[in-house]
């Protein structure tokens, strides 16, 4: 696994500079611009603001020292302190409004701040690291999810959250609204940690996405994608549905392992069907006393 990731990161590099420039001529920011790896002064500017933040310096919707202002202050360019303010805008912590300045957007205190911070230091790799350790949380996040709904009294409740995800999702390919899909998307995962009935696993999945979230909103853009990610979702949710743990479970792999890659497609222009070693056929651990017949 390590040696393909060098492998995939060296095809990266040959690519990562002309998709940066392209990004930034199509007004976008480039999803490797948050990683200390692509610009470390950039990085480091954008760590200095949001230290500031975290420090109480700028409140939560108050503005921001002008770009000259701040430049002087921290002793870089002006295109740096654009540069890492966008940075920070696609993390959520500001907003830039043009002709108005930069506005504090979140608060940056605990495990926000935290996540930032790891997101402003992860490298190709990381991410990739990540993503591997997030596939495998979701997968126990369906197995449990089937578990709980087989013996709930009351399974149609249980599942109603989960469900509501699925039809916004429906709602959205039929009214083109991109936005509104990756929304319903990610309420996808997040009631499907609730149902499995694990704090821990489900703020551990909560944490995993804050560390993804560029990747996430920069994947799912094409309606080919959308449609695929939502009957991959559908099929999940029926074998949650049925209590069937087993097969819930490895549906939620494929799912995994196919958005992964559209992920790494999506951000990195790098496709590869074999993004984790591990077999679908290895024997898959016991869910409390035993598992659930399928």
């Amino acid at each position: 696994m390590a040696e393909r990731a060098k492998v995939l990161e060296a095809e990266h590099e040959e690519t990562s500079s002309a998709a940066r420039k392209l990004s930034l001529e199509r007004g976008e920011v480039a999803p490797l611009n948050v990683t200390a790896r692509s610009n470390t002064e950039v990085s480091r500017t954008a760590q200095s603001i949001l230290n500031d933040i975290a420090a109480g310096k700028y409140e939560v919707d108050g503005r921001l020292p002008a770009e000259r202002q701040l430049a002087a202050m921290m002793g870089v360019s002006r295109a740096t302190i654009r540069e890492a303010l966008s940075v920070l805008e696609v993390l959520g912590v500001v907003e830039v409004q043009h002709g108005s300045g930069a506005y504090v957007r979140m608060g940056t205190g605990g495990m926000v701040r935290n996540v930032i911070r790891w997101q402003l230091e992860l490298g190709y790799n990381e991410y990739v690291d990540v993503l591997q350790v997030r596939s495998s949380l979701e997968v126990l996040a369906a197995r449990l999810a089937a578990t709980a709904v087989h013996q709930s009294k009351e399974p149609m409740r249980l599942l109603e959250p989960l469900s509501q995800t699925l039809l916004g999702q429906e709602t959205a390919l039929r009214e083109e609204n991109q936005a509104d899909f990756v929304r319903y998307d990610a309420a996808y995962h997040v009631e499907l940690g609730e149902l499995s009935g694990n704090r821990t696993l489900a703020e551990l999945l909560s944490t995993l996405r804050g560390l993804l979230k560029v990747w996430l909103e920069h994947s799912a853009k094409e309606r080919e994608d959308q449609e695929l990610a939502y009957k991959e979702h559908l099929a999940v949710y029926r074998e949650i549905q049925m209590g069937r743990s087993n097969a819930a479970a490895k549906l939620m792999w494929n799912h995994m392992v196919s958005g992964s890659d559209r992920l790494i497609a999506a951000n990195l222009q790098a496709t590869d069907r074999h993004l984790f070693d591990e077999s679908l056929d290895a024997p898959e651990p016991p869910v409390g006393n035993g598992e659930i017949p399928d």
